[in-house]
């Protein structure tokens, strides 16, 4: 019997506009500075794929689990570019950052950046506070929070909206949520006014994936680095609709028994995963195939 493989990828795959921004910006300072550091506070991108081929171009990235820490190491550093990853950055450590003498150059993603305008506009224009809805540590969360951290309250659940007086505030949520989290919320909350910035290929991501028929596949495969929230968003959903869903950050991780199996596949990626690595996966799958990464193709 000849067995038949079907292998499905959830559109869009690659890279979010987002993630595209902020590599671009470190790739365009790189080469129009080749000799002065260049210093990223935190993964630039929830990929160490990402990570690893901007050290190979020179460009270091200071763990943000420094946290305090930070400006102590910086202070010990060679003065150069202080660059805030796609999340946004804590607007006490740029100023410090600046200070020290380091010149700062923000890679916040648009979409964020578009985000803490609207929520600076409700705080000092229309004299609300902020409900803000996010994941607990994650970095977008604490530079929203940073903004002003006396009007605006981090909730990670709809039962911490019990702490808080919920007259004359707005509710604010992290681009990378659970649409379904939100639906939740907004459903205990119907007239507080929402400041909705979820991405839109998170939204697209989540909403195909939700749409899938239950069991449809046999195998679904998400592909991202176990730090990316939107990825592990969409494990959450995609491991509802199939038994055997896998959770993986490239093709070394899969073993050999998955190969050319008489299987519906489908593979989902999250928005900082590299087309490539999706690609070698697929190779991988069908092939058994594991083909060399190209720095080059990751930071397309």
């Amino acid at each position: 019997m000849v067995k038949k493989m079907q292998i499905d990828i959830l559109s869009p795959y690659g890279y979010c506009k987002g993630v595209i921004h902020a590599i671009n910006i470190v790739k365009e300072l790189r080469k129009n500075n080749p000799n002065t550091p260049i210093y990223i506070w935190g993964n630039l991108v929830h990929n160490n794929h990402v990570t690893d081929a901007l050290k190979k171009l020179d460009i270091i990235t200071i763990e943000d689990n420094l946290k305090d820490k930070t400006i102590e190491k910086l202070s010990k550093l060679k003065k150069g570019f202080f660059v805030t990853t796609a999340h946004g950055a804590n607007k006490k450590i740029v100023q410090e950052a600046e200070k020290l003498g380091f010149l700062h150059i923000s890679a916040t993603c648009p979409i964020v950046s578009n985000i803490e305008r609207k929520i600076e506009k409700e705080i000092n224009e229309n004299k609300k506070e902020i409900i803000y809805y996010g994941i607990k540590n994650h970095p977008e969360l604490e530079a929203i929070i940073s903004i002003n951290s006396q009007k605006i309250h981090a909730i990670y659940s709809k039962n911490d909206l019990n702490k808080y007086n919920l007259n004359n505030m707005s509710l604010a949520v992290q681009t990378t949520v659970l649409i379904d989290d939100l639906k939740a919320i907004k459903k205990c909350l119907p007239n507080i006014n929402l400041i909705n910035n979820i991405c839109n290929e998170t939204t697209i991501r989540q909403t195909k994936l939700n749409e899938i028929k239950d069991s449809y596949y046999d195998r679904i495969i998400v592909v991202g680095d176990k730090k990316s929230n939107n990825t592990k968003e969409l494990y959450k959903i995609a491991n509802n609709k199939s038994k055997k869903t896998m959770f993986i950050n490239n093709a070394e991780e899969l073993s050999k028994e998955i190969i050319n199996q008489d299987e519906k596949i489908l593979i989902v990626s999250g928005a900082s995963t590299p087309k490539a690595i999706v690609d070698q996966i697929i190779d991988y799958v069908k092939f058994g195939i594991k083909i060399e990464l190209d720095d080059k193709k990751i930071l397309l």
